[in-house]
């Protein structure tokens, strides 16, 4: 199974990556192989088409793979156009603004079904062409018909090629993005090609001047002629979307077994994207490279937490699933100097992992590192979009949190640790920023809150909780966890690593009546603020019943946990 997605923004960068590769030619016949297999699915359609229905023509994968009015390329679009809208967030909007130089083919029609202010024109210079295609409207790309900073995306497929006045289209698309926009384009790329390839021209009087014998590609408004084509796009290009004021413009490839995505004499089609700057704040980062060549696991759950706040007890009672793989904290257990990428591949070699195929792989970090959150958040991002991602925070009260890691620090690391204010203080610039990240992390993933004391008290009830979230049934091991956990694989709580006991909520909230204490340590206002939203919070998904969505935090208390210091 082969799923890659990787972002270049220089021919230099692409030759790396292919030299990198060495078996180009393995990769399109596995993806072939896989297709004829299983079939593949549309992207945003989520449409699933049987290995009878695909036409594969072996010598043009670029154009083939096709079922249905989309090929290998238009997915590939259709599939680039998603990730930038998940790297923004957007995904469950419906609201986007979406300019579209297609207003007539299958891609057209997907989108104007799914986002009610979608705009799809195409170029009708005559009246008769206008009429026999109304109400589709009519598109100048050179000059368009539309006020300033209008819509949220511009998407087109294969058109950039056509047009005798590429910048200045360019810069008609920049002129109605809002800021923040993004532009998402194909048209025929050759990675090896640095300069763009200039086939025809428009002289003054308007008459076309050849520079190469002429070329001519399909045009849905006109079957028979097609559209003569001025230009095939280099690397070049990238600087001209600068120059125009676009920000980090790039290319991305996209070669996918699950969407059937190939190409030739590379893994697959390469897709621009490129963003209108938003005032004030930093262009969005780009959706995360991964390299898949192995089976994917059937879902990926990523947990995380302040210290000392039940994950690793939580990740045991997983660890035991019989479809289930467990890591307990793969970058906190790095040795001095050691980096691990934040990719699912990288980590299968890591942790030396079986082979996922059908089974949920249990990922669990703590926010002992700032970094680790990054780290985790970033394995989910670079996750294959069709592996469903859950993500769950355990949350244990700040008093007992705070009481137990001074107490652990002192007992497994033989820390001096006192429970005292300055100790208080320094844990609460820490978990403030933490926590933080943690929240961020989980409202961007709509993630699930357990409440670590209410899964002490009954464990049956927030697992089956979390089977209907996640999607498995939950086994007897699982409330036995320390009859069948391998505790060579444990790592973060000693205990249970040593002599893994049983589920006991007497254990969990044994310090209770040292957390009196802490309230004496709250003399600074914002610290006393940001402790009471933290306890508000764990009691709000105790009175939720021990599981809850990160979004019901109520924004009075969001606002506090959020607060930069």
């Amino acid at each position: 199974m082969v799923e890659i997605r990787q972002s270049f923004s220089s021919m230099t960068e692409w030759t790396q990556f292919r030299d990198s590769l060495t078996e180009i030619a393995a990769i399109n016949a596995e993806i072939v192989a896989d297709v004829r297999r299983d079939g593949y699915e549309e992207p945003l359609t989520g449409l699933h088409r049987r290995p009878d229905e695909i036409k594969i023509n072996p010598t043009n994968l670029h154009e083939s793979i096709s079922s249905h009015e989309l090929n290998a390329r238009k997915r590939a679009l259709i599939l680039q156009f998603w990730n930038e809208i998940c790297a923004r967030n957007w995904r469950r909007r419906r609201d986007l603004r979406i300019l579209s130089a297609d207003g007539l083919t299958r891609l057209a029609l997907i989108l104007r079904g799914r986002y009610p202010f979608f705009y799809g024109g195409e170029y009708l210079p005559s009246e008769p062409a206008k009429k026999a295609h109304f109400p589709v409207p009519h598109l100048d790309l050179h000059d368009i018909d539309l006020p300033d900073d209008s819509f949220d995306l511009f998407i087109s497929g294969d058109v950039f090629e056509h047009l005798p006045h590429l910048e200045q289209a360019l810069r008609e698309i920049y002129r109605t993005l809002k800021p923040g926009g993004v532009l998402v384009s194909s048209f025929p790329f050759v990675p090896q090609r640095q300069t763009t390839l200039t086939r025809a021209t428009l002289s003054e009087n308007g008459e076309i001047v050849h520079h190469e014998p002429p070329e001519f590609h399909g045009n849905p408004v006109d079957p028979q002629g097609g559209s003569l084509v001025f230009q095939l796009p280099g690397w070049d290009l990238l600087d001209m979307l600068k120059s125009i004021g676009f920000a980090d413009p790039y290319f991305t490839m996209l070669a996918s077994s699950h969407y059937g995505v190939a190409s030739d004499g590379k893994p697959g089609p390469f897709i621009l994207s490129a963003t209108k700057p938003p005032a004030p704040a930093p262009a969005p980062r780009r959706p995360l490279n991964y390299l898949n060549r192995k089976p994917l696991p059937e879902k990926l759950c990523a947990l995380i937490a302040l210290p000392r706040s039940g994950t690793t007890l939580i990740t045991s009672v997983f660890s035991v699933h019989s479809k289930c793989t467990a890591v307990f904290e793969p970058w906190n257990a790095l040795g001095e100097g050691q980096q691990l990428p934040p990719t699912l591949d990288a980590l299968a070699r890591h942790a030396r992992l079986p082979d996922l195929s059908g089974k949920m792989l249990f990922v669990k970090e703590t926010a002992a590192r700032h970094e680790y959150v990054v780290h985790l958040r970033a394995l989910v991002e670079s996750t294959p979009d069709f592996v469903p991602k859950h993500v769950l925070v355990a949350l244990r009260s700040p008093g007992q949190t705070f009481l137990s890691e001074v107490s652990r620090r002192s007992e497994w690391w033989g820390a001096d640790v006192s429970l005292n204010r300055e100790a208080f203080k320094n844990w609460a610039a820490r978990s403030r920023a933490a926590l933080r990240l943690i929240i961020h992390f989980a409202l961007q993933h709509e993630g699930d809150v357990i409440a670590l004391g209410a899964f002490a008290a009954h464990p049956e009830k927030i697992l089956e909780q979390l089977g209907q979230r996640i999607g498995f049934a939950v086994e007897p091991a699982q409330l036995e966890y320390e009859k069948h956990v391998n505790v060579k694989m444990v790592r973060g709580d000693r205990n249970i690593g040593q002599s893994p006991a049983p589920i006991d909520a007497a254990k969990v909230n044994f310090r209770d009546d040292d957390a009196s204490l802490i309230r004496s340590f709250l003399d600074d206002e914002a610290e006393r603020d940001w402790f009471e939203a933290f306890q508000a919070f764990y009691d709000l998904v105790v009175e939720a019943g021990g599981v809850m969505r990160a979004s019901a935090l109520p924004l009075d208390c969001r606002d506090v946990l959020l607060a930069v210091n």
